[in-house]
């Protein structure tokens, strides 16, 4: 995982165990929400880093 998406996911949890106490539901949003940001924020990683790459493919310019 990368930095930001390990302070995000702990952010998450941090808020939900804060809130836990106040208002329950809000909690269990915000614990439910820690769960899906990782894989997807992985996964949007790797796309960027594949459109990245074939656009730079593409766009780049040829030498001969």
């Amino acid at each position: 995982m990368t930095p930001v998406t390990s302070f995000l996911v702990l952010v998450c949890i941090a808020v939900g165990l804060a809130v836990w106490n106040f208002v329950d539901l809000s909690a269990l949003v915000f614990l439910a929400a820690a769960r899906p940001i990782a894989p997807s924020l992985t996964m949007a990683d790797v796309w960027q880093t594949f459109v990245i790459l074939r656009l730079g493919q593409r766009l780049c310019p040829r030498t001969s």
